[in-house]
């Protein structure tokens, strides 16, 4: 089942990886967790029966609540979204988050549809918010000129039956794992450092707080606490020299991947680490 929307650092093209460090480690009374949802790529490649995913993003996490509960309403939305799709109505929708009165009247249905609607027709499904939390992305084009399927009912309503058996948190990562106990499975895909000296393409536009290396130091305390209880942590993260020096005493695994957000085609590439005790 792949992902409803498109994710910065989505883990679509390096899933079997993941499946292959993750999977043998499943079994039928562990929990697996994913605590920075994003696209939710690896939690819907795995669908473990027992799963528990996390995002500070309010937006995000009411999207799939929505797809969860309401899906025929969501797909309603979206048909009208699709139908009416134009350069000034890409611009209406995406500034309703402006006007506080507007934006917060609007039903969860609404919110999750216009969620899909922006990531399906912004320039390169980037989600970024500025620094007052405003969607900001421009619009895009695709390369046939063709409107892009924005409803998806078959992958809506599939997506649907199997987020009946997740349990979602929306606010910070350590408290979504506050329950997480020996043989529990841990997938971190926080945002990722930016290497100044090397111009290494992190980004933290999801959120308007931002993400520092102070946060990825608290991260590493988390990790190490979760290893002391016995679970198992994998985390991504770019391949930095800050971050083999901070995760130094656990397992690497380099991975080369591809990044659509940078405006230079030859720069679409670029190294990663995995990251496990």
């Amino acid at each position: 089942m792949k992902p409803v929307i498109k994710w910065v650092g989505g883990k679509g093209s390096v899933l079997p990886l993941f499946e292959d460090l993750i999977k043998p480690y499943l079994n039928e009374t562990n929990t697996f967790y994913e605590p920075f949802a994003g696209g939710l790529a690896v939690t819907l490649a795995l669908q473990h029966p027992k799963t528990v995913v996390n995002d500070l993003n309010s937006e995000l996490i009411n999207m799939y609540k929505v797809i969860r509960d309401e899906p025929e309403y969501l797909l309603a939305d979206l048909r009208i979204h699709q139908r009416r799709h134009s350069d000034e109505y890409y611009y209406t929708i995406r500034n309703l988050d402006r006007y506080d009165s507007v934006f917060n009247q609007l039903t969860p249905v609404a919110k999750a549809a216009r969620t899909i609607y922006l990531n399906k027709t912004c320039f390169n499904g980037l989600y970024r918010v500025n620094s007052k939390g405003y969607f900001n992305s421009p619009i895009g084009r695709t390369t046939s000129g063709k409107i892009p399927d924005i409803v998806q009912e078959e992958l809506i309503l599939e997506m649907s039956k199997f987020l009946k058996t997740v349990q979602f948190h929306n606010g910070h990562y350590a408290d979504c794992l506050a329950g997480a106990a020996e043989g529990d499975v841990i997938f971190l895909d926080p945002p990722y450092d930016t290497d100044e000296a090397i111009k290494s393409d992190g980004f933290v536009g999801y959120q308007k707080e931002g993400w520092t290396r102070k946060d990825l130091e608290e991260l590493k305390m988390i990790c190490d606490e979760l290893s002391i209880r016995g679970c198992k942590v994998i985390l991504t993260n770019n391949d930095t020299e800050f971050v083999r020096e901070l995760f130094k005493d656990y397992n690497f695994r380099e991975i080369e991947v591809k990044r659509s957000i940078n405006r230079d085609g030859n720069k679409r590439k670029g190294k990663e680490l995995v990251i496990y005790n």
